[in-house]
């Protein structure tokens, strides 16, 4: 979803109590630079711009239930394959960011991933840990039972489903390039946090930790168990030592083109489909 949020006027709320998707108002300090007049973590902006947001949730909720019904009215329900998912997640004030494509805070990079397939995948499991969009194209062939692909080296997702297969995405890697400020919220952001405005991104995200990483301004990192609104960084506290250099050598590993597919790796002959 990108702004503007919302959609035709029949979708607008406000949204309260069980109606409402997100919830995340007061989570971040307030923060007001001295330069302007907005302040992103502003209580009446917040939920404004969360009501707008909550439009649109519900008016994709509806397109993608008119698909289903048409996928069924024409017959192809039973037969098709739907994966929903996203491109990035979105921030709505949390970190002092509006929008997306800024930093690699999860709530950036947190996005559905959704199969549905009847008769192949299992309705209503749902599959903990973290897991890559970049492992969609193997898991398709895999569900319709093509040959794996040397080029798409991330592990497949249909074993975590079935349960025959430990989670073997250890760690996923998001990146973001330098970008340039678009709206007025930018121009507020980048003066009180590491943002893509200053230069290039990149994060390695685990089930505990999230390492971001700055071309020119350092790097974080955050303990998602102890802390999952990612208010206190440790990249720097005396008993991180240990697992930053475990984490920026997985970074690097994975960026290099690691993991591989295990499939094609050890029968690279059923590799037999072409780019």
């Amino acid at each position: 979803m990108h702004h503007r949020y919302g959609g035709p006027a029949s979708f607008n709320g406000p949204w309260s109590g069980t109606g409402k998707q997100v919830s995340r108002l007061r989570i971040h300090p307030a923060r007001r630079d001295d330069s302007t007049s907005l302040e992103l973590t502003d209580d009446k902006w917040n939920e404004e711009l969360m009501n707008e947001y909550d439009d649109g949730i519900k008016y994709d909720d509806d397109a993608l239930g008119e698909l289903f019904r048409n996928l069924e009215a024409r017959g192809y329900l039973k037969n098709t394959l739907v994966v929903v998912t996203s491109d990035h997640g979105e921030s709505l004030g949390e970190h002092h960011i509006a929008y997306h494509g800024e930093a690699l805070y999860r709530e950036q990079i947190y996005v559905p991933l959704v199969f549905w397939f009847p008769g192949h995948v299992p309705a209503g499991k749902r599959v903990s840990g973290v897991i890559s969009n970049a492992s969609i194209p193997a898991t398709v062939m895999s569900v319709l039972s093509f040959a794996p692909v040397a080029d798409f080296r991330r592990p497949t997702l249909d074993a975590l489903w079935s349960g025959s297969a430990p989670n073997s995405n250890a760690g996923v890697v998001s990146e973001v390039a330098q970008i340039y400020p678009t709206a007025a919220e930018d121009l507020v952001s980048e003066k009180l946090v590491p943002t893509a405005m200053q230069g290039a991104m990149k994060s390695l995200t685990t089930d505990q930790w999230q390492l971001i990483t700055h071309e020119r301004l350092g790097n974080q990192l955050y303990d998602h168990t102890r802390d999952p609104h990612e208010l206190k960084d440790v990249f720097s506290a005396a008993d991180s030592h240990a697992i930053v250099g475990k984490l920026m050598f997985q970074l690097q590993s994975t960026i290099q083109g690691k993991p591989s597919h295990p499939d094609v790796e050890h029968n690279p002959s059923r590799s037999s489909l072409e780019k």
